[in-house]
């Protein structure tokens, strides 16, 4: 009797032709699920930045409603060129230069909020001061020999100090979008490019223009701006919550905050923590005299065009003027403000 019998053969390795059919099946799925992988990560990042201010919004609040005060011993975000603070500049700002190490300033924040040096008078320390800010803690100092290499884009200048330094008349602080020389002197606008508000079409050119020096006479109507995309926080001063702060030493926050964003491009800018945008003090106002602030809200699509979202009347723009404590808002290294809806804005002083 004959047995059937089964072939026991055993396979043998894949075959080049089977791996390249594979590789290229792996190399359509990866193409496929790679942008959407991406955008996952971004939207990650996003989240956690905003639920990082939120919470630090939130502790910021609470802490006020028991003190009624805003943190003291905040970072004082210039570089000073003398041992009292009373010569500064504004940090570095990021090259996007890998290749020879981060500055200070993301380049993003630098362009959003156009960062100033400006010396505080005797009525703006005090009122800082009634706010709870009696100290801040200076974030570095160079001297005048390195100071021009520092400006010009190098970090390694720039050493961190950390040291207190009361808030008193000719302190030297970061502002948005507005700077002064002295605690007399008349503050001084930062340029913004040129963006041309005819009806409801606006344009906008790589032109610097100051407020001072735009062409619009009435908001409604149209004329030329100064563009910023934190243009509505004008005047207002901007102070770190660093690692030295009363916020962390007090143990009101475990640590500083990190901003993702900047954990992912440390390669270009080194301050990661989150930033409070003082309200805009009354002592400010009065130095800005008789300056009408008209404003264009601006929306900057995708393409890169933009679109008129809202105009102020003629007698002027509601976020210029004196604010309340709890008016503070916060900011990413990257300079996005919490919570900003519409932030792109053209600036006008006539």
């Amino acid at each position: 009797m004959v047995k059937n019998q089964k072939k026991t053969g055993a396979r043998g390795a894949f075959t080049l032709i089977e791996i390249l059919v594979v590789l290229v099946i792996m190399g359509f799925l990866v193409a496929m699920v790679a942008p959407k992988l991406a955008g996952i990560v971004d939207k990650g990042v996003d989240t956690a930045c905003d639920t990082n201010q939120e919470r630090l919004r939130k502790i910021i609040n609470s802490a006020y409603a028991l003190d009624s005060k805003l943190p003291a011993g905040l970072t004082n975000m210039v570089v000073a060129t003398d041992a009292n603070g009373t010569t500064a500049a504004v940090p570095a700002a990021s090259d996007e230069d890998k290749t020879n190490g981060p500055e200070f300033l993301s380049a993003e924040f630098a362009e959003r909020f156009k960062p100033q040096v400006y010396t505080l008078n005797a009525d703006e320390a005090k009122e800082l001061r009634g706010m709870g800010m009696g100290a801040v803690k200076m974030l570095a100092q160079v001297n005048n020999v390195l100071l021009g290499e520092q400006q010009a884009g190098g970090s390694t200048n720039i050493k961190e100090r950390g040291t207190r330094q009361p808030v008193a008349v000719d302190l030297k602080v970061l502002m948005a979008g507005m700077g002064a020389a002295t605690n007399a002197a008349v503050p001084a606008y930062a340029k913004g490019d040129t963006v041309t508000v005819a009806g409801n079409v606006a344009t906008r050119s790589a032109t610097p223009v100051d407020p001072k020096d735009a062409t619009s006479e009435n908001a409604q109507v149209g004329g030329t701006f100064a563009f910023m995309h934190e243009g509505k926080n004008i005047g207002r001063i901007l102070l770190g919550v660093g690692k030295d702060g009363e916020m962390v030493q007090s143990g009101i926050l475990d640590e500083a905050g990190t901003c993702p964003g900047q954990l992912q491009n440390a390669d270009n800018f080194s301050w990661g923590n989150y930033v409070i945008v003082v309200p805009r003090l009354a002592a400010t106002m009065d130095r800005m005299g008789e300056d009408t602030l008209h404003a264009v809200a601006l929306n900057e699509k995708d393409d890169g065009t933009l679109e008129i979202v809202g105009r102020t009347p003629a007698s002027g723009y509601e976020y210029f003027g004196a604010q309340k404590v709890t008016d503070f808002t916060t900011s990413c290294p990257e300079g996005h403000t919490w919570g900003a809806s519409s932030d792109a804005v053209g600036i006008s002083l006539k």
